[in-house]
């Protein structure tokens, strides 16, 4: 009898990741749009990341408008990792409608309810069903 986790990992809808992108192009894009100096670009961000870094180290939260609040954590062990909690219009950008032009894996699922995708599962593996 299968389990419900090989339904969503079978049927969710998951977007197809691209390539990773470097610093390189980060800083060639806002410079394209802003014509900005790549090397000052690239200074600025390098000196954001240090900040956060002294920060956090203090014990501090950072926010960013429109990027988020970045806050630092300690698990059990004792290292140290930040959470990021975007804001609500950094959200909505990305929810705008038909605004994601990557690809989407399993799109036919979306909007779909657990019972359907479950059902679909039982339809295409009836030897191997989840009840």
């Amino acid at each position: 009898m299968a389990q419900f986790i090989h339904v969503l990992r079978a049927y969710s809808p998951r977007l197809k990741l691209g390539p990773r992108v470097t610093m390189n192009e980060v800083v060639s894009f806002i410079s394209g749009r802003t014509g900005l100096n790549k090397g000052i670009i690239l200074m600025v961000l390098c000196e954001i990341k240090d900040a956060l870094v002294f920060f956090h180290l203090t014990g501090r939260s950072v926010k960013l408008e429109g990027l988020g609040c970045y806050t630092p954590k300690i698990d059990l062990k004792g290292n140290i990792n930040v959470t990021n909690r975007i804001p609500s219009e950094f959200k909505a950008d990305l929810n705008k409608p038909r605004a994601f032009e990557g690809e989407i894996i399993n799109s036919d699922m979306i909007g779909k309810t657990v019972g359907e995708l479950i059902a679909r599962w039982n339809k295409e593996h009836p030897d191997n069903p989840v009840r």
